[in-house]
């Protein structure tokens, strides 16, 4: 995130993909990770880079917004690890 802590815009994503995608290789080479995309902007930056995720609300919305909170837990309960 930018200091003060703004939405990046376009561009800013735009211009971390390659290491966002260097990292995700370096540490799952073969693929077979599960990617969780913690909030809109991680999400975005995953699909920029066409990267496989589950979306999940970031945990400051979801104390914003606490009436969201069992929907959060669904989220997390519907990624599946056994695989």
């Amino acid at each position: 995130r930018p200091a003060s802590n703004r939405t990046p815009t376009t561009a800013e994503l735009v211009s971390w993909c390659n290491m966002l995608a260097d990292e995700i290789e370096n540490v799952d080479p073969n693929g077979k990770a599960i990617i969780v995309a913690v909030g809109r902007v991680a999400e975005q930056a995953l699909d920029l880079i066409g990267a496989d995720s589950h979306y999940i609300f970031h945990p400051s919305y979801v104390m914003i917004h606490k009436g969201r909170y069992h929907e959060w837990v669904s989220q997390i309960r519907s990624i599946n690890c056994d695989n």
